[in-house]
């Protein structure tokens, strides 16, 4: 929409459906393979993007133009393969710590982190840091060792440890662009950010 002969604005609302994307998923290691390639998945985005540009006179030697934009975008896994709720992203033998996972009911590239209570300041320290049991809720840890936090209550660290800590996707995206124009040079900048 133009205003004023030197304004225009523009804004999109967008919904955007993923299907069947092509993901990899771990396999137990008595399978033989690391990894199995699928079709699997609905992921729905949903956003809006607003723009502004100021267009100066075009009846001189000099012109110059100003444009913003900002973007917010909404993302969220709907569903996964039947009977997949998680999908831990890397290929290890601890995948089922890695930070990135794509979870339903998440945006995708979600972490998963294990919450920490400092570090170990001592051998002593990690040596007596057992469960209810007397045994080691982490039996390999030494001084320097990041000190886990067992959120389960189960008296030792695995999946069930981790929480949401955020997504890849940032809460907003924002652009900034100045075009100027002189006879027959031309000059132009470009930020952009996100938050």
């Amino acid at each position: 929409m133009g205003i004023f002969n030197h304004f225009n604005l523009v804004a999109d609302y967008f919904i955007k459906e993923t299907n069947k994307m092509i993901l990899t998923r771990s396999l137990p290691g008595t399978a033989g393979l690391n990894s199995q390639t699928i079709n699997a998945g609905l992921v729905k985005d949903r956003g809006i993007e607003l723009g502004l540009t100021y267009n100066s006179s075009r009846n001189s030697d000099f012109t110059y133009s100003i444009n913003a934009t900002l973007t917010k975008l909404n993302n969220k896994v709907e569903e996964l393969a039947p009977g997949l709720n998680t999908i831990a992203v890397g290929t290890n033998f601890r995948n089922e710590l890695a930070p990135l996972s794509i979870t339903v009911g998440q945006p995708l590239y979600s972490y998963y982190v294990l919450k920490t209570d400092g570090i170990f300041q001592s051998q002593a320290e990690a040596d007596n840091y057992k469960n209810a049991n007397g045994q080691k809720i982490q039996p390999n840890a030494k001084a320097g060792d990041f000190k886990f936090v067992d959120i389960d209550g189960n008296g030792s660290i695995g999946p069930e440890d981790r929480y949401f800590a955020g997504s890849a996707y940032p809460d907003f995206s924002y652009g900034l662009s100045f075009n100027a124009n002189y006879k027959d040079f031309d000059f132009n900048i470009f930020a952009q950010g996100v938050q």
